[in-house]
């Protein structure tokens, strides 16, 4: 009995075991299999300053990555998938001046890029690499997935608005 509550409290634990540092990856179609992503990433306090980044693609899902936007404090180099090798792209990102590194309670966002999702279904989770200035691996983990809310057609708000319509008609008339 002991055993099995140890078993669940430790089960416990490991589920609620707060990140030192997130990214989040916001994903929005661009049309067919274009995709473009918005990078954001946190420092939520345990690690000392961030000094840098690498986001990993994987080889079967990405390509044709092209860098849209980047923060001007931050050296950023995007390196294409490979296939043939095979070998993940990735994103990687680092502060140029030692006062823009990441202090806990920090973030910074504003990397964007364009792509084409090779897999199928949605693009998911990607695997990244925390440093410090000196390139001291800090922590790894997969980001947070933010997908866009897909929005009603408008077909769908034409519908809407002449029930809608129709249902005010009718209640002015009840009232007559």
């Amino acid at each position: 009995m002991l055993a099995r509550m140890a078993c669940w409290m430790s089960l416990l634990l490991c589920c609620t075991v707060a990140h030192p540092a997130a990214l989040t990856a916001t994903y929005t179609p661009i049309a067919g299999n274009t995709w473009s992503l918005a990078l954001k990433v946190d420092n939520d306090g345990a690690l000392p300053l961030i000094g840098g980044f690498t986001v990993y693609f994987d080889e079967a899902s990405f390509g044709a990555l092209s860098l849209q936007a980047s923060p001007a404090a931050w050296d950023t180099l995007v390196v294409q998938p490979d296939l043939n090798l095979p070998d993940a792209g990735f994103l990687d990102a680092f502060a140029i001046d030692a006062a823009d590194d990441l202090a806990p309670g920090q973030s910074a966002g504003g990397w964007t890029l364009q792509f084409e999702h090779l897999g199928s279904g949605l693009p998911g989770a990607l695997a990244f690499d925390i440093v410090d200035r000196d390139f001291k691996l800090l922590f790894s983990g997969q980001t947070a997935v933010v997908l866009p809310v897909s929005e009603p057609g408008s077909l769908a708000l034409l519908v809407a608005g002449l029930i809608a319509g129709t249902g005010l008609r009718r209640g002015r008339r009840a009232l007559s």
